[in-house]
């Protein structure tokens, strides 16, 4: 059976110490995306980072290499989860499946990101070269999903990697922000379930 690797984004300590919220792994449409995963024989892992509130690239790297990944292996990423799969296919010699990342943020240094996250810390988890040929480290290519409506700082994120890295496939939506429920009215993707098995989801011009 394949597989795909899915990689939250960050959250709030707060949020990750309220007993009534889901973990990470289990925020968003991350469940269903997985069960319709498991459904299409694609077994699912939803990876649980490490203190998601203070992204850590190396805590978050050996995380990601614990699970055997090869050219048969999906990767997906949401938002700084998008951002940390940029650095680590920048850096690794391994080749992959297929490569999602979804309104992937790129830690830009215009943006005060969050009160309770440094840039120190912003500048650890994005301070690497992208590389280029990056698509070339997988078997299927890379696609970009990103809403016209995002933060301008996601953006300028996507804008960053397709400047810097040739042959990426970028999706744009229109009215689903950042990828969340309350965005996109429901938690289930089919979009990205598509892009997975079929590669159905067609590049369209901002």
């Amino acid at each position: 059976m394949k597989k795909a690797i899915l990689i939250h984004g960050y959250h709030s300590k707060e949020v990750i110490n309220d007993p009534a919220k889901p973990t990470p792994s289990n925020h968003q449409w991350l469940p269903w995306v997985s069960k319709q995963l498991y459904l299409n024989e694609i077994f699912p892992i939803a990876i649980e980072m490490p203190e998601p509130w203070n992204p850590n690239y190396k805590s978050w790297k050996r995380e990601l290499e614990r699970f055997d990944i090869d050219d048969g292996t999906v990767l997906v990423g949401h938002s700084y989860g998008g951002g940390f799969l940029v650095h680590w296919l920048s850096e690794t010699t391994k080749k992959v499946g297929k490569v999602i990342l979804v309104a992937p943020y790129m830690g830009l240094p215009s943006e005060s990101v969050r009160s309770s996250q440094t840039p120190e810390e912003t500048a650890e988890f994005f301070d690497f070269q992208i590389d280029r040929d990056i698509v070339k480290k997988t078997k299927n290519g890379i696609a970009i999903f990103v809403s016209k409506d995002d933060n301008p700082n996601i953006l300028e994120s996507v804008k960053l990697v397709n400047e810097n890295a040739d042959n990426i496939k970028t999706v744009w939506f229109d009215n689903k922000g950042h990828f969340r429920i309350k965005q996109m009215g429901t938690d289930h993707f089919p979009e990205l379930i598509n892009e997975i098995l079929y590669g159905k989801i067609k590049e369209a011009k901002c």
